[in-house]
């Protein structure tokens, strides 16, 4: 053995894998997914319905992992889901007639 290898091999440093962090998985399952993104199974359901992209393989539901990253970063910098709901919630209020007895307005 020489000199460097004596040093590297009692080197700490030398034996700690690289600063890259691993890359995330190509495919997950729900509850892999709710888990790789720290929400519940039910947000994740409710991100499928919002337009999460997902893969049906039988019947096994897959989630394509920098799919999914890409959406989620899009739902945030352009707030689609917040601006379907205010927009559901418009139409709802303008259509749906007052029920009861109108109002008193206090002057």
């Amino acid at each position: 053995m020489s000199c460097m290898d004596i040093a590297a091999h009692n080197d700490p440093a030398a034996s700690l894998p690289s600063p890259m962090p691993p890359s995330p998985p190509l495919w997950l399952r729900p509850a892999e997914a709710a888990a790789y993104f720290r929400i519940s199974p039910r947000t994740l359901r409710r991100w499928r319905e919002l337009g999460m992209p997902t893969c049906r393989v039988g019947r096994c539901v897959l989630i394509p992992c920098r799919a999914a990253e890409a959406w989620l970063s899009g739902q945030f910098l352009t707030g689609t889901a917040a601006a379907a709901r205010q927009e559901n919630a418009r139409a709802g209020a303008q259509s749906a007639p007052r029920r009861g007895r109108p109002r008193r307005v206090v002057v």
